[in-house]
Formats: C-alpha cells, structure tokens, sequence
C-alpha cells in the first residue's frame, strides 16, 4: 500500500471494513493520471488512505488494515492478500467463516447433508462473527453483547482479533518486518477497542500503542502510536466516492 521503513523493506497493507475490501498498492512518485492497473489491486478506499499516509510521512514502505482483508505490500507492490478465489478465504468477516479445514467443510456436508448451494450460503452468510456470537454481524451489538457477559460474543470478539494479529505477523516475517498499520473503513475508524486489542502483544515488533490516544476516537485521522514507537499506527477515514469522482473525471477528461 505505501513504502515506510527505514530498512526500505516496505510493510503490511491491513485494511480493516466489514463491508468493503480494498488492497491497493500506491508509489508517492505516481501521480493519478499515472497509477494505473499495473500498482493497484482493485476498489478505492485504501488508495484514499494511502494519500493520507503520505501526509503523514515522507518515507519508503507501509501497512493498512480493513478488516475485511490484508495485504502485504512491499516497495508500493502488493506481494500478497488474504482473499483467495474468492472473499471466503482469510479473515474471519461478518457473515464469512475466513480461513477454514475444508475436512470441516466436507464433515458438515455429509452430516447436514448440505449441497453445494447450502453450504456456499453457510460459509458465505451464515458463518463468521454472525455464526461465532449467534448475536449479530455487527460489530456494535456483539461488542454489547460481550460487556453484557454473552461467552459466545466474547468469543467471537477473541477469534476476529486473533485472526487479523495473526495475518499482521505473518506477513510482517514474510517481509521483514512492519512500518506502518493504518487502519481504516466501518470497524478501522470507528472501532477503537478493536484496534487496541489487535495491536496488543507487537511490542517485539518496536510497536508502542498509545490507549489514551485511541480511547473513544471514532472516524477521525489520527496517529495512536506513541512518538517512539517504531512501528506507526495510524487511524484514517476512507472516502472511496472521492476517489470514484476523481477516476470518473480522469477518464472522461481523457475521451
């Protein structure tokens, strides 16, 4: 997504949305005109963050997080992504199981006696943190639901953070280490307890989190990282109709 780091080895493209899933690789030396399909991985939310990030910094590498996938993005290339054929595979999401032992799968199958529709519909809809918690897709209810003392929100809750924790040191081995995690979209920005629990236990990583910067901060730009942390943490708002706009106008300009 960015180039950060000062080993000039790039980092982690985490974006976090439980409804849209933007990866996008994005070189500062490009201008709109120029980024084109040979940088960018699809939709634009993270390409709005992604400009954001370099108003913040001003060097080489980077990392974004919406939740709906991950992407490890080295040297302005993404290099990797956790969707596969299709959305199901990687995260755990709202209704989608994420990553799954197909034997499960084929186990269900055979005991439910599910066809193939029935059970695309049960990973696809039916799964996730709707099918962990039994409460809700929503985040919001589940996180109630869990201060309630509801076992299955709480975890629910556990799974989703392990999940993302999990891609995030993954893809930090595969490149040498993280600079930068931005998070963004419905639960990036709006999710401050979601994004202090993912960013729990990186401090092996240089990461220092800072919980009363984050506290209650709800779809505002903000660094949540403290001064000395190595690894920045940021929290920027999408505006993927403004990039839509800009694309819009490019091209009929271009007609």
């Amino acid at each position: 997504m960015i180039e950060f780091g000062a080993k000039n080895l790039g980092g982690i493209d985490i974006l976090i949305n439980c409804a849209r899933y933007a990866q996008m690789a994005f070189a500062e030396s490009l201008t709109d005109e120029q980024f084109d399909e040979t940088t960018r991985i699809d939709l634009y939310g993270s390409f709005y963050c992604s400009r954001g990030v370099f108003a913040h910094m001003k060097q080489k590498g980077g990392v974004i997080v919406n939740i709906a996938s991950i992407a490890a993005v080295m040297n302005g290339k993404s290099i990797d992504t956790s969707m596969g054929f299709t959305p199901i595979e990687g995260l755990m999401m709202g209704t989608r199981v994420g990553d799954l032992d197909l034997g499960v799968l084929f186990y269900i199958m055979d005991k439910e006696k599910l066809s193939i529709a029935e059970a695309s519909d049960l990973v696809n809809k039916k799964s996730g943190v709707l099918g962990v918690s039994g409460v809700s897709s929503d985040m919001r209810e589940v996180e109630e639901a869990h201060v309630k003392g509801n076992k299955r929100a709480e975890l629910a809750l556990d799974m989703y953070h392990y999940r993302v924790k999990k891609y995030i040191g993954a893809y930090a081995a595969a490149m040498g280490g993280v600079d930068i995690i931005v998070f963004t979209g419905g639960i990036g920005e709006n999710g401050p307890e979601t994004r202090e629990e993912i960013c729990k236990g990186f401090e092996f990583l240089g990461l220092e989190f800072d919980s009363s910067l984050n506290a209650g901060k709800r779809g505002v730009e903000i660094e949540v990282s403290k001064t000395n942390s190595k690894v920045k943490v940021l929290v920027i708002p999408t505006d993927e109709e403004l990039v839509i706009a800009r694309d819009t106008y490019v091209i009929i300009a271009s007609l």
